[in-house]
C-alpha cells in the first residue's frame, strides 16, 4: 500500500485488425485536492518508474487474459461544440456502423446507419424534425446520408437481401448523382436479382467506371458485359469508335467504360494449342483496344492498370507499335526505366526509326536511366549493399578475372573445375567479356556464383553485341545491357557497388573505348570495330561518354575505408595491350575511367580487355588485369590461373590456382629471431646453450636452428657496422646503437607455424635454453615473421645474415604510395647489377598470414611479447663484408633509406642485427602433400 493511497487500472485495445496497445492508468482520489499537489508528485516520482521498468514485462502479463477495458481508436465525439451549448454528447452511430460492420455484425451495423438516417430527417415518421446534417467534406464532397445508405446497402447485399440493398443504393444515387459507390452496389445487388434487373446493372455498372475507373469497376463491367451482351466484334468496333471520340473530348472515365465493353464483346481468344492451329482473328482490334484503354488509364494515372493493358495489348498483337508505346509509356511514368526503354526501342525498330513518340520516350528513358532510380534500382542497392557492411576484414579475400569467354569449351571446361570448396568465403571481380549471349552469360554467372561467395560484374564489348540469335530479342545493346543486369539481379551477382567487409567496397564502372585514347590518330575509324553492337547513339562520340555517365551516381556516394574498383576497358595510356592488330589503340580504353577512378579515391583499378597480364603501382593506383582469354593465346602446358587482388589484410596483386592453393614460392616459411643482450659470457655457458640449440635442430622436425655471436662484435666486421651507424645517425634522431647493445643471436627457419611452435614448445627449449638465456640476459629481443630471403651458406666466404627492424608509423597503409615505394626500392636491390648474385634483400611484416605479431605471439604459446612494437623486417644476406659494405655505401642503399624514413618512425629508429649466415633454407614454404581419397571397396 501507499500513502497516499492509489489505485491501478489496466486498458488494451480491442477488436479484430487493431494495432495491440496497453496501457496502465495511476490514479489517487486522495491527491485530487489542489492542496495534495506536492504529495501526488512524490506519489509519481515512487511509483511510475517502478511501473515503467515491471508493469509490461511481469505482472502486465496476466491482467491481458481477463480482457480489460478498451480503449478506443479515435475520441468518440471529436466536435466538442455540444459542451459550449450543455448539451448531451450525440451518439456515434456511423463510426459505431462502421465498427460493427468490419466485425462481420451486418444487422447491428444497418441498424446503426438506420439510426443515424433516422436523426437526419431521411427516414422514419414525417413529423419528426430533421437534424441538421453535416456539410459534405474531402475530396469528394459526398453528403453523409449518402455514404450512410450506401453502407447500409452493402450491409445487405452481405446477409443476402439484394432488393433492399438495391432500394439503398439507388436512394443514395439520388443524393450523390457523381459519386462511383452507389452505382457499382446497385449494379451488384441488381445483377443478383435476375434478368429482369440485368439491363439497368450493366448500366449501372457503366456508369461506376465512368464515375471512378477502378481495377475493381473495371473488372465487373467487363465480366457483366460479357455475360449478358455476348461476342459481336462488330459491335466491339462500334464501341471503339465512341470510346476514342470520348477520349479525344477527355471524358476519361467514360472512355475507358466503352473500351472496357467493347473488349467484354470481343470473341474469347483460343488456347494455345487452338492459336498455333488458327490465329485470332480479332488480334488487331483486341491490341488496339487495350492499347486505347491503356492510353486512358494513363491519363487518369493509374499506371499499374495502363501497364498491364498495355501488356495485354503487346501479347494480342507483338507486331503493333503503339502497343509498345502505349506499354513503354506507362512503364516509365510508373518509374520502370528499363523496361520502359525496351518497349520504346522495340517499337522503333518495327516502325523503322521513324515513330517520333517512341523515339522521344527512349531519349526520356536514357536520361532517367544515368540516375539509377527505378524501383528495381532501389530494391537491388538496399538488399545487396548492407550483406557485408560488418564481415571481419581478415575473412575475406578478392580474386580477379576478365576475358572468361565462357562460350567458349575449353574456357567453360576450366570455370566448371575451380574448387567447389576453396573459395566459398571469397568474393570475385568479373572485368567483362564473359561470354557473347546473354544466355551464355547467365551460364557464366551462374557457375562462377557456385565457386565464390560474391561475384561482381561489369559488361564488355563482346556481352553488348547483339548475335544473330538475339536480334529479334534485343533492338538494341542499351536494352540487352538492362537485360543483364535483370538476369545479375536474378543470380544474385552484384552490378552495383557494396563493402564486402569492414574498410572494403568494391566498385564496378561501366565503360566504353575512346578512339581518343589513341595519341598518334585520335580520331574514330568508323565501322571498324564490334560491328554487331548497335546504339542509340553516335557510337565513335556519345556510348562512352554515356557509359561514363552511368557511374556518375555511384561515384557521388561517401565510401568508407579502402576502394577497389573496376571496369573492362583500359583506364589509362601506358598499359600493355596487343598493338599488333589495326587501329587497336582506338577500341582498348578510354581516359575518363582514370579521371573516376582517382575521384573516387581506390587504390586498386582491375579492368580487362587488353588479354595482357599485368599487375603493378602507376601513381599511386595499382593496376591489375587477368585474362583467361583463348586458349591458343595461352602458352603451351601454361596452367590458366586467378589473381588475387586482396589477402584478407593487404592489397596485390598474385597468381593463384584455380584449385586453391597458393602458387609455388607464395607461402614462405617461419623465420624467428632472438638477440640477447649477454656481455663477456662465460664458455662454460656458450657451449651449454649451443649444446641446447643442437638438441633443438635434431629432435624438431621441420625446423633449423642457429645461435652465434654479432658480426658485429667481430674483428673485421666491427668496423664496417661501425662505418654503418655512422650513416644510420643521420636519419635516425635516438642515439641507441643500431644493435641496442646484444651480443648473441638465435635463428630458427621453420617450415611452417607448426613447426616453429614445436620448436619452441620442445623440452631442449623450454628446459634447457629458455631459463639458462634469462638468467645470463640482462635484456631481450625476439620477433617472428616471414621469411624473405633465401638462405645459403655454403662456398661462400663469410656469409652473413643482417636484420634491419623498423616501426612504421601508425598511419601508414599497406596501400600506400609510401610503403610501395619501400616495396619497390627493395626489390631495385635485388636488380642491382653490380651486387647481383651477392646480396638478397627482403621487406616482410612482423606477424606470419593473416595473424598480427601479438597474434603469433599467443598461437606460439609465448609468454610475452618482446617484440617492442616493431612492426616489418628486412632481410638481408651478403656473402662477404666487403659486399654488405659496397652496398650500405651505394646510392641505391641511400635511395632506399629516403623510402624507408617515409615509412617509419624517427623517434624510435631501427635496430640491426649481423650474424654469420649458417643455415640453408629456401624462403618458400613446401608444399603440404595432398591428401588422397579413400579408395571405393
Amino acid at each position: 500500500a501507499t500513502k497516499p493511497s492509489c489505485t491501478l487500472q489496466l486498458y488494451a485495445t480491442a477488436g479484430r485488425g487493431q494495432a495491440p496497445m496497453f496501457a496502465v492508468c495511476l490514479t489517487s482520489p486522495a491527491c485530487a485536492k489542489k492542496s495534495a499537489a506536492g504529495d501526488w508528485e512524490r506519489l509519481k516520482l515512487r511509483v511510475v518508474p517502478l511501473l515503467q521498468a515491471t508493469a509490461f514485462r511481469a505482472f502486465f502479463a496476466d491482467p491481458r487474459v481477463a480482457l480489460p477495458r478498451p480503449l478506443a481508436r479515435a475520441a468518440a465525439n471529436p466536435d466538442r461544440s455540444f459542451l459550449a451549448a450543455k448539451l448531451p454528447p450525440p451518439t456515434p452511430w456511423k463510426r459505431m456502423g462502421d465498427e460493427a460492420f468490419a466485425l462481420g455484425d451486418y444487422w447491428r451495423s444497418a441498424a446503426c446507419y438506420g439510426q443515424r438516417l433516422r436523426e437526419l430527417g431521411l427516414e422514419g415518421s414525417e413529423d419528426q424534425e430533421p437534424v441538421e446534417q453535416e456539410a459534405p467534406r474531402g475530396p469528394d464532397q459526398v453528403p453523409e446520408g449518402a455514404k450512410l445508405l450506401s453502407n447500409r446497402a452493402a450491409c445487405f447485399a452481405k446477409v443476402g437481401h439484394m432488393a433492399a440493398s438495391l432500394e439503398n443504393a439507388r436512394r443514395a444515387q439520388a443524393l450523390a448523382p457523381r459519386w462511383a459507390r452507389p452505382f457499382s452496389r446497385a449494379a451488384a445487388a441488381a445483377w443478383q436479382l435476375g434478368a429482369e434487373e440485368r439491363a439497368d446493372a450493366l448500366v449501372a455498372f457503366r456508369k461506376a467506371v465512368e464515375l471512378e475507373p477502378s481495377r475493381a469497376n473495371v473488372s465487373a463491367l467487363q465480366q457483366a458485359a460479357a455475360q449478358f451482351e455476348g461476342a459481336s466484334a462488330d459491335a466491339a468496333h462500334g464501341l471503339k469508335e465512341e470510346g476514342n471520340e470520348a477520349l479525344r473530348s477527355g471524358q476519361l472515365g467514360l472512355a475507358v467504360a466503352l473500351y472496357t465493353s467493347a473488349i467484354a464483346r470481343l470473341p474469347p481468344k483460343a488456347d494455345a494449342a487452338a492459336a498455333a492451329a488458327k490465329p485470332d482473328a480479332h488480334a488487331l482490334l483486341r491490341g488496339i483496344l487495350f492499347s486505347n484503354r491503356a492510353g486512358a488509364f494513363l491519363r487518369l494515372r493509374d499506371f499499374e492498370a495502363a501497364m498491364q493493358d498495355g501488356r495485354e495489348s503487346v501479347a494480342a498483337q507483338p507486331g503493333l507499335p503503339s502497343s509498345h508505346c502505349q506499354l513503354g509509356a506507362a512503364l516509365l511514368a510508373g518509374g520502370a526505366h528499363q523496361e520502359a526503354y525496351a518497349e520504346f526501342a522495340k517499337a522503333l525498330q518495327l516502325d523503322q526509326e521513324e515513330h517520333p513518340r517512341a523515339r522521344k520516350g527512349a531519349n526520356a528513358c536514357l536520361q532517367e536511366m544515368v540516375r539509377w532510380r527505378s524501383a528495381a534500382d532501389g530494391l537491388r542497392f538496399q538488399s545487396r549493399f548492407f550483406l557485408d557492411l560488418h564481415r571481419p576484414r581478415h575473412a575475406t579475400r578478392i580474386f580477379a578475372l576478365s576475358d572468361i569467354h565462357f562460350d567458349h569449351r575449353e574456357n567453360e571446361d576450366w570455370a566448371h573445375a575451380i574448387d567447389d570448396n576453396a573459395f566459398q568465403d571469397d568474393v570475385l571481380i568479373v572485368a567483362g567479356n564473359l561470354a557473347d549471349s546473354k544466355v551464355a552469360v547467365s551460364r557464366g554467372l551462374t557457375t562462377l556464383k557456385q565457386k565464390f561467395r560474391r561475384v561482381f560484374y561489369t559488361v564488355g564489348n563482346h556481352e553488348l553485341s547483339i548475335t544473330h540469335a538475339e536480334h529479334a530479342r534485343y533492338p538494341d545493346s542499351i536494352t540487352k545491357l538492362h537485360a543483364i543486369i535483370a538476369e545479375c539481379d536474378h543470380l544474385g551477382v552484384d552490378i552495383f557497388p557494396a563493402p564486402v567487409c569492414e574498410g572494403l567496397t568494391i566498385l564496378p564502372l561501366f565503360s566504353w573505348y575512346s578512339a581518343e585514347f589513341d595519341e598518334k590518330d585520335p580520331f574514330p575509324d568508323p565501322g571498324a570495330h564490334d560491328k554487331h553492337c548497335k546504339w542509340p547513339m553516335d557510337r565513335d562520340l556519345q556510348v562512352w561518354k554515356y557509359m561514363a555517365k552511368l557511374n556518375e551516381a555511384f561515384l557521388a556516394k561517401p565510401y568508407l575505408g579502402t576502394v577497389i574498383s573496376f571496369s573492362h576497358f583500359l583506364p589509362r595510356r601506358g598499359l600493355p595491350f596487343d598493338e599488333s592488330r589495326k587501329s587497336a589503340a582506338k577500341a582498348v580504353g578510354c581516359e575518363i575511367i582514370d579521371e573516376q577512378v582517382r575521384a573516387v579515391g581506390s587504390k586498386l583499378h582491375v579492368y580487362g580487355h587488353s588479354r595482357k597480364r599485368f599487375g603493378s603501382m602507376v601513381q599511386g593506383v595499382r593496376y591489375a588485369n587477368m585474362p583467361l582469354g583463348f586458349e591458343a593465346e595461352w602458352p603451351k602446358d601454361a596452367e590458366r590461373r586467378l589473381m588475387m587482388v586482396f589477402d584478407g589484410k593487404n592489397l596485390c596483386s598474385q597468381d593463384w590456382g584455380a584449385d586453391g592453393e597458393p602458387p609455388l614460392g607464395y607461402v614462405k616459411r617461419v623465420l624467428h629471431a632472438a638477440y640477447f643482450q649477454m656481455p663477456g659470457l662465460a664458455e662454460g655457458n656458450l657451449r651449454k646453450l649451443r649444446a641446447a640449440v643442437q638438441r633443438i635442430g635434431t629432435t624438431c622436425k621441420g625446423a633449423q636452428i642457429s645461435f652465434d655471436g654479432l658480426r658485429s662484435e667481430r674483428e673485421g666486421f666491427r668496423e664496417i657496422w661501425a662505418d654503418v651507424e655512422k650513416v644510420e645517425a643521420a636519419w635516425q634522431q635516438t642515439k641507441q646503437p643500431l644493435s641496442a647493445g646484444a651480443t648473441h643471436g638465435l635463428i630458427i627457419v621453420a617450415d611452417d607455424v607448426a613447426a616453429l611452435k614445436a620448436a619452441l614448445g620442445c623440452d631442449a627449449y623450454v628446459k634447457d635454453f629458455e631459463p639458462l638465456a634469462k638468467v645470463l640476459s640482462k635484456n631481450q629481443f625476439a620477433a617472428s615473421m616471414p621469411l624473405g630471403v633465401d638462405l645459403r651458406h655454403e662456398k661462400k666466404k663469410e656469409p652473413s645474415l643482417i636484420l634491419f627492424f623498423a616501426r612504421a608509423k601508425t598511419n601508414l597503409d599497406g596501400d600506400s604510395a609510401e610503403f610501395n615505394q619501400w616495396l619497390k626500392l627493395t626489390d631495385a636491390i635485388n636488380t642491382n647489377e653490380s651486387l647481383q648474385g651477392l646480396v638478397s634483400v627482403g621487406l616482410q611484416p612482423t606477424g606470419f598470414g593473416k595473424r598480427s605479431h601479438r597474434e603469433l605471439v599467443k598461437e606460439l604459446g609465448l609468454a610475452e611479447d618482446q617484440s617492442a612494437g616493431y612492426t616489418h623486417c628486412v632481410a638481408l644476406t651478403a656473402d662477404n663484408s666487403q659486399v654488405f659494405k659496397a652496398l650500405v655505401q651505394s646510392k641505391t642503399w641511400k635511395r632506399w633509406r629516403d623510402a624507408c624514413d617515409q615509412c617509419v618512425r624517427k623517434d624510435v629508429g631501427l635496430l640491426a642485427f649481423a650474424l654469420p649466415l649458417e643455415l640453408t633454407a629456401m624462403a618458400s614454404a613446401p608444399r603440404p602433400e595432398k591428401k588422397r581419397p579413400l579408395a571405393r571397396r
